[in-house]
């Protein structure tokens, strides 16, 4: 076992006490000696109970420790060459040793004119010679140039589409021109079509030839001809001025396909009910409807963007610009001897993409917010046969509204959809009596929600903000009001 000594010791100088030693060791010895004699007993025993504890082997180890102190000897002097650094090593008489005094090598001893050697990528250069001594080659510390590595450059591959193969990138050495990774084969993609629409969502190819192209208000209204079949927009399109029929009926759904293709259908305007499809049981894809415009005036009604009632799914869908109005003012005038005014009533169902939902309305979105008001009056004169006719008569008015953006009911699955702003809602009530003969009342129920007025089944990971809502309810009102905040 080698171990490194002080300097006294790698000179050879080291001289401790060798309790085995003899004749000559610098033992100095008291003149009590029966004291020693008792101490170098007490010694051996401790030491002959530690080997009866630890056994044999161990033994010998104690006792060296305790008995043995090295005196170490230069045995051997390596000198340095030019290969190898040199050493001196140190031997004590039990056989241990250890090496120090180490040298540098010495420098190599150029012979005949040295070769300039270039630098590479992975190599280092400068100018090189043979060594006279140890016959190695080397390089001349002063001309030495480390070699820097690559510099790597990306050559583009060529990207695999859904009908064509590719290659992937080449990445090499833009200076020695290595390649470090070389170009693959990638085979075609594919076309993907997870939503059912026919159209690949990565290259936006229509993947059916049974689609029928929409290309105007007429090929839209076309549809009511072939109510179960697959159609697709192949440009925006206007409906200003279309005296439009909502597509399909309770007894005969659309169970089609309408693909948009990313295509508008601007200026809705439903005036009296009604929607894009009364009745849908089909599927409505990737439309937009731009500047929708819903009313009703002193009726009852379902109003909607896409369909009045949906049972089919709307998904991937857009409305942007919409406004929704719904405006009852009614008046009685009674007198001898019919003089009371009794009551009427009415209410409206308001969807932005369904007035009544039992199918699915997915990933659709409401853009630039909405407007919505509902105002509802009444007005009450009595003409009495005596003037000083004061009994108590009445007139009223009882509204329900309901408005949801995405549906006004929900009994099906409002899932993933969202409104990019917030949307304003105003709901006034008023009522005037003509005279103190007779008075006139008005009471309003509203439902409203960004999302749906009434809900009853299932809304998930929708993202939307509620809306602002201002009231304004006078004397011989009631507007209660009930936020839906699903």
């Amino acid at each position: 076992m080698m171990e490194e000594k002080n300097d006294s010791q790698m000179n050879g100088e080291r001289k401790d006490v060798c309790l085995k030693g003899g004749a000559g060791s610098p033992i100095k010895r008291s003149g009590r000696k029966a004291a020693m004699r008792r101490l170098i007993m007490g010694t051996l025993a401790v030491l002959g109970i530690l080997c009866f504890t630890l056994g044999l082997t161990a033994c010998g180890e104690i006792f060296d420790f305790f008995a043995h102190t090295h005196d170490y000897q230069v045995e051997e002097v390596v000198p340095p060459t030019c290969a190898n650094v040199g050493y001196t090593r140190y031997t004590c008489s039990c056989g241990d040793s250890y090496i120090d005094n180490y040298k540098q090598p010495l420098e190599h001893t150029k012979s005949g004119n040295g070769v300039n050697v270039p630098v590479t990528c992975t190599t280092d250069g400068g100018v090189k010679y043979f060594c006279e001594v140890c016959g190695n080659e080397f390089f001349d510390p002063q001309t030495i140039v480390f070699a820097p590595g690559h510099q790597l450059e990306t050559i583009p591959g060529v990207p695999a589409t859904c009908t064509s193969s590719g290659l992937s990138d080449k990445i090499q050495c833009r200076v020695c021109g290595q390649v470090v990774q070389e170009q693959t084969y990638i085979n075609e993609l594919g076309h993907i079509d997870q939503n059912g629409d026919d159209i690949c969502e990565r290259c936006s190819v229509l993947m059916s030839s049974d689609y029928v192209e929409i290309s105007s208000a007429s090929d839209l209204m076309g549809i009511a001809s072939n109510l179960r079949g697959k159609y697709i927009l192949a440009q925006d399109i206007s409906l200003s001025g279309v005296n439009w029929n909502s597509l399909g009926t309770e007894s005969e759904p659309f169970t089609g396909i309408l693909n948009g293709n990313g295509h508008s259908i601007r200026d809705i305007s439903r005036s009296e009910g009604g929607a894009l499809f009364r009745y849908n049981a089909g599927k409505i894809i990737n439309v937009k409807l731009d500047g929708v415009s819903l009313s009703l005036n002193n009726n009852s009604g379902e109003v909607a963007g896409f369909a009045v009632y949906n049972r089919g799914s709307i998904s991937g869908c857009t409305i942007s610009g919409l406004r929704v109005s719904y405006t009852v003012n009614q008046s009685k005038e009674t007198e001898y001897p019919s003089y009371d005014g009794g009551s009427v009533g009415g209410s409206a169902c308001f969807g932005g993409f369904a007035a009544r939902n039992e199918g699915t309305i997915e990933n659709c979105t409401i853009e630039g917010g909405y407007n919505v008001v509902c105002a509802v009056s009444s007005y009450f004169k009595l003409n009495p046969a005596f003037f000083f006719l004061d009994a108590g008569y009445k007139f009223t008015v009882n509204v329900t509204f309901i408005f949801g953006g995405f549906a006004g009911t929900n009994r099906g699955n409002i899932v993933g959809c969202t409104a990019t702003s917030v949307g304003t809602i105003s709901l006034t009530a008023s009522a005037t009596s003509a005279n103190s003969h007779g008075t006139a009342y008005t009471n309003s129920t509203c439902h409203v929600g960004t999302v749906a007025g009434e809900n009853t089944s299932s809304v998930k990971t929708c993202s939307v903000q509620r809306p602002v809502v201002s009231r304004s309810c006078g004397e011989n009102c009631t507007l209660n009001v009930q936020e839906n905040e699903s």
